[in-house]
């Protein structure tokens, strides 16, 4: 009984410190003046962490089987500048690719992505459509030369202004689309027939980017608007982080979840960089100025989670070490100071790349000693919005202002799809 009595008095003592570290002061005063036996109580998240590591260990809360996280040997084609050694590349340059496949759009290609398997593609627009590709019809169709494949296996008409963001749910034939309208609209790419969406999320502001959760029960959203959204999917409610100061001062440009997913990432056009815990929402670092005050246009995780890749308006893209909040690497000599295009890992994290704006080419950096490669001309006539790199193969899409997505591969290499 006296067991007890102390698990309990332990489990009233967490549950204050969790209120009083969450910022709900009232509410931990009022419990802890009901429970007056206790002694001073300082602000701490130990309840937080002891109830993620139980439902990590016990499957989801209603008691359901265990849902697993991406598997841990994903991380071993990935950048790791403690052990790695600059002739260790496992992959051929960018500048070796070839385009072999073209598709337009009747507006701007102003987004792109892969899911996670890269046997799907997906490409959005100004003119507000959604295309969905299968990349082994791409391959098929470039090696036999054949008309009589069309890799375009969807057409999703269901949004009014630009598609500025796209991403494949991890586990459901379900793909997330953000746009300019001020939705989140989820689209059955499973149906033939189908051409609009099965949900829809609204908002008050354009929608710039979106991040799946690995169990695709929660989608990060950033806005042109300084808040974070974090959505349940299934009910669409919303969660904000409870600290106001946790929020950027300038409008989100790109959201994006960590390999492990304790942790995402944000970035803003007030130059910051901001890190957050994935469990309680509240922000745990802020790197100010992070490309010298200039806008910073996107951010992405290594595959190991211990480095942070960001590109800014001030022609830079930085490779940050998350356990020190340092520069590790810069990559210089791209123009870019105009769009919010994205800097990319190839898929196996041994080069950089970023389309520059006035040369209409793909750079390139070896992203160990961050040498720059020979430049990959893209053959498109505008400036370039989007760039996306397949997760298992050397295959990316570029979409351009000219209307025109490319998808470009690696004819040497072999790949399953």
């Amino acid at each position: 009984m006296a067991s007890g009595i102390a698990e309990r008095e332990h489990l009233y003592r967490l549950i204050i410190s969790q209120l009083h570290f969450d910022g709900y002061e009232g509410v931990a005063a009022t419990l802890h003046q009901a429970c007056a036996a206790l002694p001073g109580i300082s602000p701490s998240q130990r309840l937080l962490s002891a109830v993620k590591s139980g439902l990590e260990a016990q499957g989801d809360a209603l008691g359901g089987p265990p849902k697993e996280k991406p598997s841990q040997a994903v991380a071993k084609a990935c950048l790791d500048l403690q052990f790695d050694s600059e002739d260790q590349k496992s992959s051929p340059s960018p500048a070796l690719y070839e385009s072999l496949y073209a598709t337009s759009h009747k507006a701007a290609c102003t987004s792109a992505c892969f899911n996670s398997t890269g046997t799907l593609a997906a490409t959005g627009s100004s003119d507000s459509s959604i295309k969905v590709l299968d990349v082994g019809r791409i391959l098929t169709k470039a090696n036999k030369g054949t008309e009589d494949i069309h890799p375009v296996v969807r057409t999703f008409y269901d949004n009014s202004d630009t598609i500025t963001t796209l991403e494949f749910h991890p586990t459901q034939e379900v793909l997330a689309c953000g746009s300019r309208d001020c939705t989140v609209k989820l689209f059955d790419h499973s149906k033939t027939a189908a051409k609009k969406a099965i949900k829809t999320i609204p908002e008050v502001f354009p929608i710039s980017s979106v991040s799946f959760h690995y169990s695709g029960d929660y989608l990060l959203v950033s806005t042109e608007h300084p808040t974070l959204r974090l959505y349940n999917v299934s009910t669409a409610q919303c969660y904000v982080s409870c600290n106001a100061s946790d929020q950027h001062q300038g409008a989100v440009t790109s959201v994006c979840y960590a390999s492990d997913y304790n942790v995402y990432a944000s970035t803003s056009k007030d130059g910051s960089v901001k890190l957050w815990d994935a469990v309680s929402n509240r922000c745990i670092s802020t790197w100010s100025s992070a490309h010298g005050g200039a806008e910073v246009s996107s951010v992405r995780f290594t595959k190991n989670g211990k480095y942070l890749l960001t590109s800014g308006k001030d022609s830079n893209v930085l490779l940050w070490e998350l356990s020190t909040g340092r520069v590790v690497n810069a990559y210089k000599g791209a123009i870019h100071t105009s769009l919010h295009t994205p800097a990319i890992f190839n898929h196996t994290e041994d080069f950089v790349m970023l389309p520059e704006e006035n040369s209409l080419s793909v750079v390139s950096w070896d992203s160990r000693t961050g040498e720059m490669q020979r430049r990959l001309s893209s053959g498109h006539n505008n400036a370039m919005q989007a760039i996306v790199h397949s997760p298992v193969m050397p295959a990316f899409i570029t979409g351009s202002d000219d209307f025109r997505m490319r998808f470009w591969f690696h004819r040497s290499a072999t790949a399953s799809i």
